[in-house]
This record gives structure tokens, sequence and C-alpha cells, in this order.
């Protein structure tokens, strides 16, 4: 008796896979993007600028 292994679990396994994949490189990107925005102060300037309130 020959049971098929569920092609599905691993379409859904291979869909976590990518998701973490995506996560991991997008937190890498926006971890770079920030520390390259505090080593240049005009950009941290202008990123934290208040609005002006009266």
């Amino acid at each position: 008796m020959e049971e098929n292994f569920p092609s599905g679990f691993l379409y859904i396994l291979l869909g976590v896979f990518v998701a973490a994949v995506v996560v991991a490189i997008v937190s890498q990107v926006w971890k770079q993007r920030r520390l390259n925005r505090l080593q240049d102060a005009h950009k941290d300037y202008i990123y934290r600028k208040k609005k002006v309130t009266r």
C-alpha cells in the first residue's frame, strides 16, 4: 500500500519559507536605511523635523 505525500503541505511549507525570507530581507533593508539616515545629520534632521504649531 503506497501513500502519496500531500503536495498541499509542501506548498504551504514553501510559502512560509518564502514569507520568512521576504520578512528577513525587508527587515535588513529597513535597518540599513535607518542606520544610513542616522549617520547623515541632514537627512536625520529633515526626517525628525517637527511641524510648526501656532
